[in-house]
């Protein structure tokens, strides 16, 4: 749940949760969305989106603003509401985990991944999982592939498979030859005479053939 408002009143709710045990921590944003504090700016949003002519998605958009058998025309007035309704969260997540397995949130440090993992546990929606992209105080390249890692481990991707026999590929033709070092006379090296090595005798000792 995340609640909006004055910022006086957010802290006292956050000292109530707590107080009875009840995990609740501040987002840092800068202005309260979806409440009537930004009723003064509703009218001036309006005039500056009503060129708007927006196109047909060609991917399937959830809604967090409509009903979600609602027809959606991505007008002004639309994003409008958006800025001013509440969020319909838990729709818009059930509505794309009963079709889709994977979340993946696009932010420099997640904040909605525990609520969507909530979401779909209370909806019973199967393996489903939600991921962020980066994290804060890590690694940039590693975060990212690790989470991209665990979008395969989670969930492999699957696609058309031919059935068996599989074809038959040839395998690496080897040419089984030796390649030996030739042996050859022992030549100088920068003015030194290099010999073949000789044994030292040794008193008492004789060589064994």
């Amino acid at each position: 749940t995340v609640v909006a408002g004055p910022a006086g009143s957010v802290d006292a709710l956050i000292a109530a949760a707590r107080e009875q045990n009840i995990f609740a921590r501040r987002v840092n944003m800068e202005v309260a969305s979806h409440t009537a504090l930004m009723d003064p700016i509703l009218g001036e949003l309006r005039t500056a989106l009503a060129g708007l002519s927006p196109r047909a998605p060609r991917i399937p958009v959830f809604s967090t603003v409509e009903n979600a058998d609602a027809a959606r025309r991505f007008d002004a007035d639309y994003w409008v509401a958006n800025v001013r309704n509440p969020v319909r969260f838990s729709q818009a997540v059930a509505a794309a985990g009963a079709e889709h397995g994977t979340f993946i949130e696009i932010s420099p440090h997640p904040v909605l991944t525990r609520a969507v993992s909530e979401t779909l546990e209370f909806f019973d929606l199967g393996s489903s999982q939600s991921l962020g992209t980066l994290q804060r105080d890590t690694h940039d390249t590693v975060a990212f592939h690790t989470n991209l890692n665990a979008t395969c481990t989670v969930s492999p991707p699957t696609g058309e498979h031919p059935p068996e026999p599989h074809p038959d590929i040839p395998t690496t033709p080897w040419r089984h030859s030796r390649h030996w070092i030739a042996q050859t006379p022992a030549q100088r090296a920068n003015g030194f005479e290099v010999r073949r090595r000789q044994p030292t005798p040794v008193p008492g000792t004789s060589p064994v053939p």
